[in-house]
């Protein structure tokens, strides 16, 4: 996959990364669009000091389901067009229920498709 590595502060550069593997209770996403944040440009500059250096950002964003890994709740599937909060996670989204809309931990609320 291509993206964008932030090598130290200051510099980054396009890299082409190995395609990653869902883990059972993950999926693979094929970022179509993709935010930087007041924290990402934080991390270009430096300032932002627990960052683990390389690092590739971009949390913001949207795709479609590529790869699933086995434990993915049913009405998830490779194909689907889906929008990214990092702030939830997979064990939030199964706590919610198959048809729900709403973040379980953090009450987010997603758009109908």
């Amino acid at each position: 996959m291509r993206a964008i590595v932030l090598d130290r502060p200051g510099s980054f550069r396009v890299a082409e990364l190995p395609d990653p593997a869902p883990a059972a209770s993950e999926v693979v996403v094929r970022v179509d669009c993709c935010g930087i944040c007041g924290t990402d440009l934080r991390i270009l500059a430096g300032e932002f000091p627990p960052t683990p250096y390389p690092i590739t950002p971009g949390h913001e964003f949207s795709g479609q389901i590529v790869a699933c890994g086995s434990g993915i709740r049913p009405g998830l599937r490779e194909g689907d067009k889906v929008a990214v909060d990092p702030r939830c996670t997979a064990a939030d989204a199964a706590a919610a229920g198959p048809d729900a809309a709403t973040c379980a931990r953090t009450g987010a609320r997603s758009a109908p498709p």
